[in-house]
């Protein structure tokens, strides 16, 4: 099985914090909408 393999070594800093805070605001909007912690409870029981 092949698959994208991304050297965060490279990433600069700004872009590598920029991305993990819209990361967390996303999550915190999912988790605000009705229902939303099912959603997501629900894809992490379909990943095994």
């Amino acid at each position: 099985m092949t698959g994208i393999h991304i050297n965060t070594a490279e990433i600069p800093d700004y872009v590598r914090d920029n991305l993990a805070a819209a990361t967390l605001r996303l999550i915190q909007d999912i988790l605000h909408d009705p229902g939303g912690r099912e959603k997501l409870e629900a894809q992490k029981q379909q990943r095994g």
